[in-house]
């Protein structure tokens, strides 16, 4: 399992609080990332400064499964509520745009991809924890994991959620009940197809091989 690289201000935003700027995110990351590396099953206390304070914040897995909700479903209403010439955006419309956020996520990770030194295929996902990680394994796969884990990974994260979130949303719109849904009420179809979207959000896949990206679900 990779480890986690949560944002800790995403945390909190998703969890109702509103702290000032966070100081020592380098040590929240590396508090965070021991969640799933051998440390205490249950409980993991990650340490950061808000202004001259320090305190500690303590992450169950019942905490990150309510973070992962809300981050998944986040990227899905931000999708269904989007406007063209005050209309919500069609189905169709959706699909012009994922077209050009998988080429920007592509280019964006490929070039960091070749620049971390990787030269084979690398098959990313969600990890529900609001991080990515590799679902193949390859000789490159430590380049790839530090890559993960490093300055860009929010970003990588981002994007790569946006762009799960819109395929989710055209996968489910193979069924014609989906598509009767979407057409009527975008925002509510989220709602109403909720827990269905975001098993497809995670179980979406991108491979990156040679500079091209080729979309699956696993």
């Amino acid at each position: 399992m990779s480890m986690t690289n949560l944002n800790l201000n995403d945390y909190l935003a998703q969890m109702y609080f509103n702290p000032t700027p966070a100081v020592k995110t380098s040590s929240v990351s590396s508090a965070l990332s021991a969640l799933s590396g051998g440390a205490a099953a249950t409980v993991q206390d990650a340490y950061t400064g808000f202004g001259s304070i320090t305190d500690s914040l303590s992450l169950s897995p019942a905490s990150l499964q309510n973070y992962s909700d809300h981050y998944l479903f986040d990227k899905l209403t931000s999708v269904a509520n989007e406007k063209s010439n005050g209309q919500y955006k069609t189905l169709g419309q959706v699909g012009a745009d994922l077209a050009e956020e998988l080429n920007s996520f592509n280019t964006f990770a490929s070039g960091l991809l070749a620049l971390t030194g990787v030269t084979t295929p690398v098959t990313l996902q969600m990890n529900g924890k609001g991080g990515l990680f590799q679902a193949n394994d390859t000789k490159d796969s430590g380049k790839v994991a530090e890559l993960l884990h490093g300055e860009h990974a929010n970003k990588l994260t981002s994007q790569f959620a946006l762009v799960a979130a819109r395929s989710a949303i055209l996968e489910a719109a193979k069924d014609p009940q989906f598509t009767t849904d979407y057409n009527s009420n975008p925002p509510g179809t989220m709602e109403k197809y909720e827990d269905q979207l975001k098993n497809l959000m995670l179980s979406y896949q991108l491979t990156l091989d040679k500079g091209t990206a080729t979309p699956s679900f696993a």
